[in-house]
């Protein structure tokens, strides 16, 4: 005996948050993920988004539209792969999570207040490039600090052989940062 419940990735953007809200309402998803995967119509691995400007100032943008897309979306439950610019940016060195620690403590106080969480991506221990989780252990510990507890486990797997990846480590990983517990969800209430 199994049970089989219903989830969605959602790619979220300002243009399409009223949108979403109604598939969200229309359908009785049991777990909605937002996550940013373009920004201004610029797809962060086809398209133009690092011309930009600095890393930091890409990383920047993305976290603020990121901040503005989750205030204004209320049907989702977690959002996805934090710093997933990481895994697509090709910068020699990406910027240090701190320099963003200003517009994440905002993020997160958003979510903890409204009862959302984060997913923590295993994907990016995959990644020859990037060998880190998404998102990083900095940021994972940040979260916690501020109260935050609704966290998820995802491995982003495209493929059979990926699913659950690296996902022992990562408990541990989550463990040292002061999680108890992992969130699963089922129509949309958080079960830890």
């Amino acid at each position: 005996q199994i049970t089989i419940l219903t989830g969605i990735e959602l790619g979220v953007e300002p243009n399409l948050i009223q949108e979403y809200d109604n598939l969200v309402r229309d359908y009785g998803w049991d777990f909605v993920m937002a996550s940013m995967h373009s920004y201004r119509g610029e797809d962060f691995y086809h398209g133009n988004f690092f011309e930009y400007g600095t890393p930091e100032k890409c990383y920047r943008l993305y976290y603020e539209e990121l901040f503005s897309c989750a205030k204004g979306f209320d049907g989702f439950n977690v959002l996805g792969h934090l710093d997933l610019l990481k895994r697509y940016s090709g910068y020699e060195e990406e910027p240090k999570p701190q320099l963003f620690f200003d517009i994440l403590e905002k993020l997160f106080a958003n979510l903890i207040q409204r009862g959302k969480g984060i997913e923590v991506n295993t994907s990016g221990l995959r990644n020859s490039s990037v060998k880190d989780t998404l998102p990083s252990l900095e940021i994972i510990k940040l979260y916690r600090a501020l109260g935050g507890e609704i966290i998820t486990l995802e491995s982003d797997s495209h493929y059979p052989e990926n699913l659950g990846y690296k996902f022992p480590e990562t408990m541990a990983l989550l463990k040292d940062a002061g999680f108890r517990y992992i969130t699963t969800f089922s129509r949309q209430t958080p079960t830890f």
